[in-house]
């Protein structure tokens, strides 16, 4: 079969026929339907089709559906009611404009089932959609993601946030409704386009482009154990290829170059090259590349952590992704690089220790117990060179607050409080 286009509906109404109830895709019927570590499995390069990324990008979004998408008629854009009066209602105009109706459609705030499918009821209520148009942050572009997989229509991302790899992607995170991490869902293919407009993520402000950076840099160390374990399987369910891990390599190198400089250009309130170099890491690369790549211990850690509601409901995915990577370099016993990485977290913001996201781990063993437990029983955690236990992880935990209280200690944590202050 061939991508849904949005050429492929000769209206509206062809999707709106859509019943909200799915089955289930899953990649590794198609490319490791032997199961992980079988024989034959091939190599799957993954990406949108095109990315765009530029100053005041999300006013010529009209003219690009337009012109890429002939027969486009009516555009569901589903953002939060304060994305609605600001950026999201700029692309609302601009479909106007380019004689495309605009539904606008409020994301109620969860990546959640219940989400998607009263989203999707109420576009099929409105007549249907072509496209879905997903502009937010994180859990408002993998709804998007759900609802256009139900639907039966192209998805097109356009993030107002650099804080995540989420837009690239052709999965979601899904969520409970009470924010718990609840799984992931997988979808034949990935959005048709991701707009990036940076004069919309400037605005965002610096501790999420700060956190992007954390949910970014895991990305080549995941891609570097996924490539090396005979057993690695990227988000596909398929090896990854050289190239995805030659863009995470180039995701980490440019977050170490430019991170300081794009966060001058936030607090000055000016995009420099900098801050186009990070908000490509932050999005592409790291989108790119950990889809072709893989995942391994930093987001099983990252996963885990949600079950813990003070860490869950105060900090960022990729503050929570950050620690995650630190955790995957102690367990995989990489002092150098578990320095260089904890001093530069120290530098930027990111947290170096889970005691700065409220987690003593040598005093809430309770937490403790559950972050490990959880983490242990992801598929992610057997790419690991190193046996994993519950132990293992812990003793990685601790070994992680160790390195990042004497990095604290010479380095000061001003950054990361000046991120955190109420």
């Amino acid at each position: 079969s061939s991508p849904p286009s949005a050429s492929s509906a000769s209206s509206p109404a062809a999707a709106a026929s859509a019943s909200v109830p799915i089955e289930p895709f899953d990649p590794a019927k198609i490319f490791s339907p032997n199961g992980v570590g079988a024989g034959g499995i091939p190599t799957v390069f993954a990406s949108p089709p095109r990315y765009i990324q530029g100053r005041g990008v999300s006013a010529d979004i009209g003219r690009i559906l337009a012109l890429q998408c002939r027969y486009v008629s009516q555009v569901a854009v589903l953002a939060t009611a304060r994305g609605h009066q600001n950026s999201a209602r700029v692309i609302s105009e601009s479909l106007h404009n380019h004689n495309i109706n605009p539904l606008v459609v409020t994301f109620g705030g969860e990546s959640s089932v219940e989400e998607a499918e009263h989203v999707t009821r109420s576009i099929e209520k409105m007549g249907g959609c072509d496209v879905i148009i997903g502009a937010g942050g994180g859990k408002c572009i993998d709804a998007a993601k759900m609802v256009a997989h139900r639907l039966e229509v192209p998805s097109v991302i356009c993030p107002s946030v650099a804080s995540n790899d989420a837009p690239c992607s052709a999965l979601s995170i899904v969520y409970n409704s009470d924010h718990t991490w609840r799984g992931v869902e997988y979808y034949p293919f990935n959005p048709l386009l991701v707009v990036l407009d940076t004069d919309v993520v400037l605005t965002a402000g610096e501790r999420l482009l700060v956190a992007g950076m954390g949910d970014a840099m895991s990305t080549f160390y995941e891609a570097d154990v996924c490539a090396k374990s005979p057993n690695g399987l990227n988000a596909v369910a398929a090896r990854p290829p050289r190239a995805a891990r030659a863009l995470a390599l180039l995701c980490r190198d440019t977050i170490f170059e430019h991170a300081l400089a794009a966060i001058r250009s936030v607090r000055e309130k000016s995009v420099n090259d900098s801050f186009e170099a990070i908000c490509e890491a932050n999005t592409l690369l790291s989108g790119v590349g950990f889809e072709s790549g893989g995942l391994a211990c930093a987001h099983s850690i990252a996963a885990a952590l949600t079950n813990v509601p003070r860490v869950e409901h105060n900090f960022y995915h990729g503050e929570q992704v950050g620690l995650g990577t630190l955790t995957q370099l102690a367990l995989g016993r990489d002092a150098p690089e578990l320095e260089r990485v904890s001093r530069f977290f120290a530098q930027i913001g990111l947290p170096n220790q889970f005691l700065q996201v409220g987690l003593d781990v040598a005093r809430d063993a309770t937490d403790v117990r559950t972050v490990v437990q959880a983490a242990v029983q992801t598929v992610y955690m057997g790419y690991m060179p190193v046996e994993v236990t519950p132990q293992s992880v812990a003793e990685a935990m601790a070994r992680v607050d160790e390195v990042g209280r004497r990095v604290t200690a010479e380095l000061g944590q001003d950054a990361f409080l000046a991120l955190h202050r109420k």
